[in-house]
């Protein structure tokens, strides 16, 4: 996945700096960093997509394959 400067931010964050937030904030920020790595997980899929559908040659067969990636990261997004 190719990180935006959000996530590398966070990645840098400690356990202890995480539980030193506040518990309502803490809330607030994890909701945060949640949406952010759903944004960055879409984006991904939406990038495998465009590639399929810009270089693709067999049209039935890219459409299945365009399908099964935004499925998929769909599916992941809303487990949690």
């Amino acid at each position: 996945m190719s990180d935006t400067p959000d996530t590398e931010e966070l990645k840098c964050l400690s356990l202890i700096e995480v539980m030193a937030v506040p518990q309502e904030r803490r809330v607030i920020a994890l909701g945060t960093l949640r949406a952010i790595k759903e944004r960055d997980e879409a984006r991904e899929a939406l990038m495998k997509i465009e590639e399929l559908f810009i270089d693709g040659t067999d049209i039935y067969a890219d459409r299945e394959k365009m399908g099964m990636i935004a499925r998929d990261v769909l599916e992941k997004i809303y487990e949690h």
